[in-house]
């Protein structure tokens, strides 16, 4: 990766992990089925199913945090169904 894609702005997205734990990394560019995200250190690139890749959202990303330390599944079901899925913008 080269040192300008380090320096740019990427933005957050919740991703829906193993086990549905929620994480916050950040969106590096849609590939085909997958959403290539990165964490704050931007050195290992992952690909994520687009349909567990979500907008951004502080309180709802909190919620799920909670639901999903609680074990509580059906919380956790019930919060990712409000959560809106991340498209890359053209």
């Amino acid at each position: 990766m080269s040192n300008e894609s380090k320096s740019i702005a990427l933005p957050p997205v919740i991703v829906m992990a193993y086990d549905d734990e929620p994480l916050k990394l950040f969106a590096l560019r849609s590939a085909g089925p997958y959403i290539h995200v990165v964490g704050h250190d931007r050195t290992q690139p992952i690909g994520f199913p687009a349909d567990r890749v979500y907008v951004y959202d502080e309180r709802r990303f909190r919620a799920l945090r909670r639901a999903w330390e609680a074990k509580d599944a059906d919380k956790l079901s019930t919060l990712m169904l409000r959560c809106a899925n991340w498209h890359e913008s053209p």
